[in-house]
C-alpha cells in the first residue's frame, strides 16, 4: 500500500508558509499451511517505511503590503501626529 500527504501552514506572523511532504509506503506477506488437523504452521512477513521531507517554505499568504507586516527582530514603531490637543 501507499499513502501519500501534503501539510501546509503559515508561520506564527503569517509572513510566509512552512510544510512537509510526506510518503508511506508498507507490504505484508501471510502464509499459512496445514500439515494435519492438529498441525498447522504460519509465516508473516512485513515491511514499513516511511519518508518525510520537512522544512519546505513556500510563497507568502500574506497579502499586506511589505511596511504594514510584522517582522521579526525589528521592533514595531508607532506612528508620530503633529496633532495636538
Amino acid at each position: 500500500m501507499f499513502d501519500s500527504g501534503t501539510v501546509r501552514q503559515p508561520d506564527e506572523l503569517n509572513n510566509k508558509r512552512t510544510g512537509y511532504d510526506s510518503r508511506r509506503q508498507f507490504f505484508a506477506l501471510n502464509e499459512t499451511h496445514r500439515f494435519s488437523p492438529r498441525l498447522v504452521n504460519s509465516f508473516r512477513f512485513g515491511i514499513n517505511r516511511v519518508v518525510a521531507t520537512t522544512g519546505l517554505t513556500f510563497a507568502s499568504g500574506n497579502p499586506l503590503p511589505r511596511t504594514l507586516r510584522s517582522e521579526p527582530c525589528r521592533a514595531a514603531t508607532r506612528p508620530v501626529s503633529s496633532f495636538r490637543a
